[in-house]
């Protein structure tokens, strides 16, 4: 959905607008990702890597992180979701 299309979009925009000037950001579409992946609920494994990836936290072996703290069945979900969300951070 186009960020500007709606009144919801357009209050993004302005607190984008807003937050751009004071400090480097990112808008991501971490549910889009997530879904695009096969799993909405990796949105915040999406933002993490994002989060991750733009403050410089990548001594932190975070794919280990995962393995350790996340089912087995949904570990190789989360990694992906991670590395989807560093992927985005330039």
């Amino acid at each position: 959905m186009d960020p500007d299309s709606n009144w919801q979009g357009r209050i993004s925009r302005r607190i984008l607008d807003v937050l751009g000037k004071k400090a480097k950001t990112t808008a991501l579409d971490a549910v889009g990702i997530a879904k695009e992946i096969g799993n909405p609920k990796t949105m915040n494994v999406v933002l993490l890597g994002a989060l991750v990836k733009a403050m410089g936290i990548t001594d932190i072996d975070w794919e280990e992180a995962i393995r350790k703290t996340v089912k087995e069945r949904f570990i190789d979900i989360n990694i992906l979701a991670f590395n989807k969300g560093m992927e985005m951070v330039k």
